[in-house]
């Protein structure tokens, strides 16, 4: 491709990401405080949300394969298809019985669940095809972009949700939700992407037939994952970071009010000093572009840097320092964050890269719950204890990134 024609079709993808983004949390916002209003159960409202966590880690690992054996336009396009129908059709059942409750509850965990497993199969195939879209020299800025994006449209649609809910209810921002998603499939439509032809007979083939070829398929990631030097100590880390930085979000709420002793809005300022930090780091991912060498002294000064920031948290109680801190985790974490995903891109090999995120996806998503069911759990052992949680923390991340870090594999792989 030309540089006219891979910028063209890299933008439609990342607007195209960008709307799907926007799209799933303005449903979530919309469907939570439906929930909220009409049952006023949180019990219900979290069961809800952690069935729509079980097919996503399951399909994980297949969405992966899926993007490596069917063309991964289609794909997309056909994910954000199924949301757009899916979201439109739980709008019309508002719309039309508002009173049966019961059999809207069931509609919402059947559509979210759709969603889920619909994320868990798109995500794979845009991060497979953005390395065959994007110049080598490019990768970084692309994913940097990229991601930024999707912090951006994090932050719009939760915010923009609850405003919108509150004006428009539920069944308009869900009307409004679903086209954006079918505005996404169409741009999406445009869209040029390179990738080797599959076989059309796939589509033909029995459920049972498709069930063990993604099967071994999957089986053939996980042991090009474990073959390949350096690559394991890469999922290690980046799942550790994902598992450490837990503790310091889902605990906000006490630190905030037990050991800071400050208003609840102070939620609001923190989560969005760590969101602007994240930005800045995906920014400065895309703009500095490092040759090898400086780029290991770059992973080497975040990880030290995330760890010794963590750990200031249990050390201070000075607001505006927080802010900081949080500023500056967000910072090295969305920058950490671009390098291993372009790493991982460019040492992967194309027929293997949707498997490959699949993975690294389930072992993230897996992480994340245990995470925070374990930093709740170990925060009451602790008797509330913030410095012991946070100092701790960053101990452990300091440690494990270390040990890491000094890996010979880690360092053949950076070298390529």
């Amino acid at each position: 491709m030309t540089d006219k024609n891979w910028a063209r079709n890299y933008a439609i993808l990342w607007q195209g990401q960008f709307v799907s983004i926007l799209g799933t949390h303005a449903y979530m916002i919309a469907v939570m405080f439906w929930i909220k209003q009409n049952t006023g159960s949180a019990t219900l409202l979290g069961l809800i949300m952690m069935i729509a966590n079980f097919p996503a880690l399951i399909m994980g690992v297949f969405g992966g394969a899926i993007a490596d054996r069917f063309n991964r336009k289609k794909i997309i396009i056909a994910m954000d298809m199924v949301n757009g129908i899916s979201v439109l059709s739980l709008a019309a059942v508002m719309f039309y019985i508002p009173d049966q409750h019961s059999f809207i509850l069931v509609y919402i965990t059947l559509i979210t669940m759709i969603l889920a497993i619909s994320g868990s199969i798109f995500k794979p195939a845009i991060l497979a095809a953005i390395p065959d879209m994007v110049p080598k020299d490019k990768l970084d800025t692309a994913n940097a972009a990229s991601q930024a994006g999707q912090q951006f449209a994090q932050m719009i649609g939760s915010g923009a949700g609850g405003i919108l809910f509150r004006i428009l209810g539920a069944p308009v921002l869900l009307l409004i939700d679903g086209c954006t998603y079918l505005f996404s499939a169409f741009s999406e439509s445009f869209v040029e992407m390179p990738q080797e032809k599959k076989a059309e007979t796939e589509i033909k083939k029995t459920f049972s037939q498709l069930f063990k070829t993604f099967l071994s398929d999957t089986k053939e990631g996980f042991h090009y994952l474990v073959n390949k030097h350096g690559m394991k100590e890469f999922f290690i880390l980046g799942g550790t970071i994902n598992f450490l930085v837990i503790p310091c979000t889902i605990l906000l709420p006490f630190y905030i009010e037990d050991y800071l002793n400050l208003k609840t809005d102070w939620y609001g300022f923190i989560i969005t000093a760590f969101t602007i930090g994240t930005m800045l780091g995906f920014i400065f991912a895309g703009v500095i572009v490092l040759q090898k060498r400086k780029k290991k002294i770059a992973i080497f000064i975040s990880l030290l840097g995330t760890a010794l920031f963590i750990c200031s948290m249990g050390l201070t109680k000075n607001a505006y320092v927080v802010l900081f801190i949080m500023v500056g985790i967000g910072a090295l974490n969305g920058y950490l964050g671009v390098l291993i995903l372009g790493i991982i891109q460019t040492n992967t090999e194309s027929s293997m890269r949707g498997r490959i995120f699949g993975l690294l996806g389930t072992l993230t998503g897996g992480l994340t719950p245990l995470g925070m069911g374990l930093s709740g759990i170990i925060f009451d052992l602790l008797d509330h204890s913030i410095p012991t949680i946070y100092i701790g923390t960053g101990m452990i991340l300091l440690v494990i990134s270390m040990i890491i870090y000094f890996n010979k594999d880690f360092h053949k792989i950076l070298d390529n």
